[in-house]
C-alpha cells in the first residue's frame, strides 16, 4: 500500500506525490482534508470513504477569536465528496453515516459572512458613511446579536466611539485589509513613541494569516527528530509569534530559497504568501519611517517587550491567565464541566477552561507562563463518549509583565488583583488571585498611583457599560 496525506499545509514536493502514477504492485490511499472536495482532482480514485465532519473555523462574537470546531458537512458537500470517485471510471462513495443523519444536514454550507469575524465589514460601512448597520441590505444578513458584538469589538478598540461614528483611528485601521484587532496592533505599532516596531509586527500578522509553516514527517523515526530540531532553531521562549517572525526573517535572509525551506522542514508555499502580506503591508508605510524605527530599535535594548505591548493593544480579548491552583482541578462551571476540570489556563473573558495547544513552543515549557496572549481557540469535542472535551489555545506569546494589563486594558484588568511575589534576576515569576478580601482593598487605597488608576478603570468601565447597553437594547 502506498499510503499518502493530503492538505492545505503540506509542502508543494510532497502534495505533488498524490498526482504521481502508482506502481501496478501498490494500492493508493489518499487521506486527505476538505481540500480534496473541491480544490483539486486526483486521478485514478476508485473508492471514496466520507467521514461526513469538517473542521471549520468560526468566528466566536463573545470572546472576539476564531474557533475551530469539527463539525457536519452540508448535504452539497456531501455530493461533492462522493463525486471524486470514479472520474476516471466507475467509482464508489462510502459514507460513514446513516441515512437519517445524511437528512439531517444542512442543504449548503453556511456563508462564511454568518460565520466570520463582522467588524472589518462594518468598518468598511462606517468609512463609506453608512450609520445604520442593522438596516443595510446584505445578502447574506448577519443576526443583529452578531452585528452589536462586532460594534463593541470596534468600539473597544477603538475605531468607533460611542455614536457609533468612525473615529480617525478606524479610519487608519480600515486601510489595512485585515481583521480589525491586527490593525489596531499595526496603527499602534507606529503612532505610540513607545513601540515603533511596524516591521516586526508586520512580520508577526503576514505569519499569522497563513497556514501553519512548520512541517513534520509523518514517519517516526530520524526524520521527525530531525524536523524538530530544525524548528527548535527558530523556537523563542516566550511564544509562537516571536518564533515566526524568527522564521519570516531567516527566509528572506536566506532569498525567499525552496531548497532552505526543505531542509528545515518549513512549507515554502506558505512562506512565500506570507512574504507576499508582508510586502504588500510595508508598502502603505513610508520607508524612511521604518528606517529610522530600524535605528531608534537598535539604540534602545528592550527586547521583545515593545512587540508584545503592541500585540496586546489589538488583542486584548485574547488573554489567558493560569489558574490559581493550575495543578489541581478547577472549580466545576457548569456550562464547560469536563473542561474546566481539567485545564490549565482561564481566559479573562467568560473564563473558558483551556490549554495551550501542543504545537506550541509554550507546550512543554516549565513553569508554565502566568499570562499569555493567543491567537484562536481549537474547541474539540469528545467522539461517542470517548475522551473529553477540550479547547485549546493556538499561537500563544508569554505576556511577561502583568502591569500592561493594567496600562493597556484597564477595563478588563480591574476585575481581578495581580500579586508579584519577589523575584529572581534569572526567572520572572507571577501569581494570579482575585481580589475579594478587604485587606487588599485597604492596601490599594494607600497606593496614590493605583487611585488614579483605578479611578480610570472605573470610568473605562461605565462607558463600556453604557455602550454595552446601548448596542444590545
Amino acid at each position: 500500500y502506498l499510503v499518502l496525506p493530503m492538505y492545505s499545509a503540506l509542502p508543494p514536493h510532497l502534495q505533488a506525490r498524490v498526482f504521481q502514477k502508482t506502481p501496478m504492485t501498490h494500492r493508493k490511499i489518499v487521506i486527505a482534508t476538505n481540500i480534496a472536495e473541491t480544490s483539486l482532482t486526483i486521478p485514478n480514485i476508485v473508492y471514496v470513504i466520507d467521514c461526513g465532519k469538517v473542521k471549520r473555523k468560526f468566528f466566536d462574537p463573545f470572546t472576539g477569536v476564531d474557533i475551530f470546531e469539527v463539525v457536519n458537512i452540508s448535504k452539497s458537500e456531501a455530493w461533492q465528496r462522493s463525486g471524486r470517485a470514479g472520474r476516471d471510471g466507475p467509482g464508489h462513495a462510502l459514507r460513514l453515516y446513516t441515512e437519517r443523519e445524511f437528512e439531517s444536514f444542512a442543504d449548503d454550507m453556511q456563508p462564511e459572512i454568518l460565520r466570520s469575524n463582522l467588524g472589518n465589514v462594518i468598518l468598511q460601512l462606517k468609512v463609506l458613511g453608512i450609520k445604520d448597520i442593522a438596516s443595510f441590505d446584505l445578502i447574506d444578513k448577519p443576526d443583529a446579536l452578531r452585528i452589536r458584538q462586532a460594534l463593541l469589538h470596534l468600539l473597544l478598540l477603538g475605531a468607533i466611539d460611542e455614536n457609533h461614528d468612525i473615529t480617525q483611528l478606524g479610519k487608519e485601521m480600515s486601510s489595512f485589509p485585515l481583521e480589525p484587532m491586527y490593525s489596531k496592533a499595526l496603527a499602534m505599532s507606529h503612532t505610540h513613541p513607545e513601540y515603533q516596531c511596524t516591521s516586526e509586527i508586520v512580520g508577526i500578522v503576514s505569519m499569522l494569516s497563513v497556514d501553519n509553516v512548520f512541517h513534520l514527517p509523518s514517519t517516526t523515526g530520524n526524520a521527525q527528530l530531525q524536523a524538530y530540531n530544525e524548528h527548535k532553531q527558530f523556537g523563542d521562549t516566550l511564544g509562537d509569534h516571536i518564533t515566526l517572525l524568527n522564521v519570516l526573517e531567516s527566509f528572506v535572509e536566506n532569498k525567499n530559497s525552496e531548497e532552505w525551506c526543505k531542509q528545515r522542514f518549513l512549507n515554502y508555499k506558505s512562506l512565500v504568501k506570507a512574504f507576499g502580506i508582508r510586502h504588500q503591508l510595508l508598502q502603505m508605510f513610508d520607508p524612511d519611517l521604518l528606517l529610522q524605527q530600524r535605528k531608534q530599535r537598535a539604540d534602545h535594548v528592550s527586547g521583545y517587550d515593545p512587540i508584545i505591548k503592541c500585540l496586546l493593544e489589538g488583542l486584548f480579548l485574547n488573554v489567558a491567565y493560569l489558574g490559581k491552583d493550575h495543578n489541581k482541578k478547577f472549580p466545576s462551571n457548569k456550562n464547560d464541566k469536563d473542561n474546566n476540570n481539567r485545564a490549565s489556563y482561564q481566559t479573562y473573558i467568560n473564563h473558558l477552561g483551556c490549554d495551550i495547544h501542543p504545537s506550541s513552543v509554550l507546550f512543554h515549557r516549565k513553569p508554565k507562563p502566568a499570562c499569555i496572549l493567543y491567537n484562536a481557540m481549537i474547541k474539540t469535542k469528545k467522539m461517542e463518549g470517548i475522551g473529553e472535551d477540550k479547547i485549546w489555545l493556538r499561537e500563544c506569546v508569554e505576556i511577561p509583565h502583568i502591569q500592561w494589563l493594567d496600562d493597556i486594558i484597564p477595563n478588563l484588568a480591574n476585575k481581578f488583583r495581580i500579586n508579584q511575589p519577589q523575584q529572581s534576576q534569572s526567572q520572572t515569576q507571577t501569581q494570579i488571585s482575585h481580589s475579594n478580601t478587604s485587606k487588599e482593598k485597604e492596601n490599594n487605597k494607600k497606593n496614590n498611583t493605583s487611585q488614579t488608576q483605578t479611578k480610570k478603570f472605573k470610568k473605562t468601565n461605565k462607558i463600556t457599560s453604557q455602550s454595552m447597553e446601548a448596542m444590545c437594547g
